[in-house]
């Protein structure tokens, strides 16, 4: 009797705690809203998600509450929010597979005991295609890995930011750097920039046939 005794004391303490965690976040998220003048469903005016309008706050303080779960979502380890925050659950099964994962396309952020905290970046989305993980290879990897519907915006983001991967390429020439693509529509995006449009290298092509001609004749 004395063991439950004290395992119910442990207990109570344990949940006074994590009430006051609650109740300081909760404190915490008054003081943002009243500086941020966000709206009353828990998102901000001036916040866009992921910076090109996604639904969701940015950061922590976020409510998370209504997302649609799988039948299954017990059997799947993460939850992946509209801000592109996922959350990992350390103790599930599947963690090793799903961390694997997760580092090679997000950024971690928190590493507490339970539960790890990623965010999908452009930087780390240009890291993963970079070695050979495609874009409907990390939506559907998210998909399988997450516990809730994964969010449009999620998918909205991780297509725009890989779609362009590989499109231009900075080459060196005679100490020289020099933007190239085989893409007419990146190169007219690219010289929208007024920096870019300065340097532009127009090249002679009646000359360099010239050049070319007599070249191959002799070979």
């Amino acid at each position: 009797m004395a063991v439950g005794d004290d395992e119910m004391t442990s207990g109570e303490s344990e949940y006074a705690s994590a009430r006051k965690l609650v109740l300081r976040a909760g404190r915490r998220e008054a003081i943002l809203v009243s500086h941020d003048g966000a709206k009353p469903d828990g998102t901000s005016a001036a916040s866009g998600g992921f910076g090109i309008g996604g639904d969701g706050t940015f950061g922590s303080g976020a409510d998370y509450s209504n997302l649609p779960l799988k039948p299954d979502h017990p059997l799947r380890p993460c939850w992946v929010c509209p801000d592109g925050h996922i959350f990992l659950e350390a103790f599930h099964e599947l963690y090793t597979s799903a961390y694997d994962f997760l580092v090679a396309v997000a950024e971690p952020v928190a590493r507490p005991e339970f539960l790890h905290e990623y965010m999908l970046t452009p930087y780390s989305l240009y890291a993963a295609v970079a070695t050979n993980i495609d874009t409907e290879s990390i939506v559907r990897v998210l998909s399988r890995l997450s516990k809730n519907e994964l969010p449009d915006s999620v998918v909205t983001f991780v297509r725009e930011c890989t779609k362009r991967y590989g499109k231009a390429k900075l080459v060196l020439k005679s100490n020289k750097f020099y933007v190239e693509s085989e893409h007419p529509s990146v190169l007219r995006e690219l010289l929208k920039d007024s920096d870019i449009s300065r340097a532009r290298v127009t090249e002679d092509v009646g000359a360099a046939a010239g050049a070319a001609g007599p070249a191959g004749a002799a070979g």
